[in-house]
């Protein structure tokens, strides 16, 4: 799922808001009874306790996705926890402990990857952010 930037941080009922983690998501598509997680890049990432969970998921998939991901027993899966409506103060927060930034994300929303479903707002004083692109080519 690509984040489209936006300049401010914002609040609003209608939106959740995490952290942008500085790394890779895992997007799981859902077609047929099959799960497939992959990267933004459509890469293969394998976790196949997750793919069998996500393929029974429903459509109210926040609370859903907490407990499989927690089911899993996978260190490497992370379950992002959410601030509702105060994008601001939590972004706030964010830059305090310099960290990269937020995504907003609408709470009825559906994943769609055409690149305005999901927002970010990044630390503009991030200490980490230069450089850093380097280390996900090698």
């Amino acid at each position: 799922m690509r984040l489209r930037l936006v300049r401010e941080p914002f609040d609003h009922p209608d939106y959740i808001f995490e952290l942008k983690h500085d790394g890779f998501r895992a997007i799981a598509y859902l077609q047929n009874g099959e799960s497939k997680p992959v990267s933004r890049h459509q890469r293969n990432l394998g976790f196949e306790s997750l793919k069998k969970a996500l393929a029974k998921l429903p459509v109210d998939r926040k609370k859903r996705l907490a407990r499989l991901v927690q089911a899993t027993k996978c260190p490497r899966l992370l379950y992002a926890q959410h601030v509702e409506c105060e994008g601001k103060k939590f972004f706030a927060e964010i830059c305090a402990r310099d960290l990269e930034g937020i995504a907003a994300k609408r709470k009825l929303g559906i994943y769609k990857d055409d690149g305005n479903s999901w927002l970010k707002v990044k630390n503009p004083t991030y200490s980490q952010a230069e450089g850093r692109h380097d280390l996900f080519r090698r």
